[in-house]
């Protein structure tokens, strides 16, 4: 069985979270998209026409994060970024 408890239910996120997941049209005017899954395609087609200097982007994020232990698994997603086809998705 499988039960689906909205955010606002937890009592763990803010307002701010909760009206942006539900797509509160009060955000229209700060963001292009809401986060579902049609939109990330949308989103992705938007920012594959801006460049973005990636080796720059990879050499900062390594610098950074060089004074902490990073998992094998975090240091190559850093090193995906180096790529034209890898996105993020940031909240």
């Amino acid at each position: 069985m499988k039960i689906h408890i909205p955010y606002k239910e937890t009592k763990q996120f803010s307002d701010l979270a909760i009206d942006y997941q539900e797509n509160n049209k009060g955000f229209k005017d700060f963001i292009n998209y809401f986060p579902n899954i049609d939109n990330f395609q949308k989103q992705i087609q938007q920012k594959s026409k801006h460049f973005i200097n990636r080796e720059i982007l990879v050499s900062v994020l390594e610098e950074q994060n060089s004074n902490i232990h990073l998992t094998a698994s975090s240091k190559n997603n850093i090193k995906l970024l180096k790529s034209e086809n890898t996105y993020t998705i940031t909240t």
